[in-house]
């Protein structure tokens, strides 16, 4: 079979075309491609609580993320919950969400692992550690 010149450009434009189509639809743009991504925002949440046993709720004290303005204040459950902050913010070496009173004064903080991905049930225990137990003398 002898093909002319004008029908080998055609076919050579089409195979170019297949192949593009082809690679495209691999590299995961609309839904396939499979492999995980990095969200764009991650959340926190989580609840603030004192160091007795059993532990009390610590309500009105603000959460900070990493010293950015990302925060939250703490319900009458001691629970806080900080969303939106962007994957840009988050260090790939280490982060920390902090506890300041209501004059910014930091009460205690709780390091998260470096990218740490959004999570949550997180517990940061603040205020002095409870008295041992009294021992009485024989």
């Amino acid at each position: 079979m002898r093909v002319d010149r004008t029908s080998m450009k055609w076919i050579v434009a089409l195979v170019g075309l297949l192949a593009t189509a082809s690679m495209l639809a691999g590299c995961g743009g609309g839904g396939g491609g499979g492999g995980s991504s990095t969200p764009s925002t991650f959340s926190y949440s989580g609840t603030v609580e004192d160091q007795s046993t059993p532990p009390n709720p610590i309500a009105g004290v603000t959460v900070v993320f990493d010293s950015t303005s990302f925060t939250s204040t703490t319900t009458s459950t001691g629970t806080f919950s900080i969303t939106g902050v962007p994957a840009a913010d988050v260090s790939s070496t280490a982060n920390e969400l902090t506890v300041q009173n209501s004059a910014g004064v930091t009460e205690g903080t709780s390091a998260l692992p470096a990218n740490a991905p959004s999570e949550s049930g997180i517990v940061i225990k603040i205020g002095p550690p409870p008295p041992p137990p009294l021992v009485r003398p024989r």
